[in-house]
């Protein structure tokens, strides 16, 4: 996997909530070996394992959600690095007299748009399961994939951006 992404990941905070049972090292390594987003959910068995009830449909929600709060830490993280450049890029534009430099406000918006839409697809997962037990395991295992995906996607416009 991307060297940036990686660095990033391993120096990102990871959630307190999520450190009693989730472990992102299998994450790691199979974003080391170039996994991609098929890394995402890597260390739900592990998780499922380690800790008390983890084979229930609570204990495997609470994996999940755990995974899913870790990346979504690392969007976050990622994010905050793209937005403080391209703020830093703006101001340069303007001391040079360069004009308007759009690029914070539409990454803002786009990211504000991505959650939604993130939300509206994790809502429609949910209900293909009909008010049925395994909702949510769906709900959450959609948010990690999304936001796993996500957080990929933001790492490339930030490779990009330091190039």
């Amino acid at each position: 996997m991307r060297a940036l992404l990686l660095a990033l990941l391993l120096t990102a905070p990871m959630p307190a909530a999520a450190q009693a049972m989730f472990s992102p090292d299998a994450v790691l390594a199979c974003l080391q070996r170039g996994g991609g987003e098929s890394c995402a959910g890597t260390s739900l068995e592990l998780c499922r394992n380690a800790s008390p009830g983890g084979q229930s449909n609570a204990g495997g929600s609470a994996c999940l959600d755990a995974e899913y709060r870790w990346w979504e830490a690392q969007m976050d993280f990622v994010y905050r690095q793209l937005l403080t450049l391209r703020q830093q890029e703006a101001a340069d534009h303007r001391a040079r007299g360069m004009g308007d430099y759009g690029s914070p406000a539409a990454l803002g918006a786009m990211q504000q748009g991505w959650i939604g839409w993130r939300a509206a697809a994790c809502d429609y997962e949910v209900s293909l399961w009909q008010g049925g037990s395994g909702g949510g395991a769906a709900a959450a295992d959609c948010m990690l994939r999304m936001t796993a995906r996500q957080a990929m996607v933001l790492d490339g416009y930030l490779r990009e951006a330091r190039q």
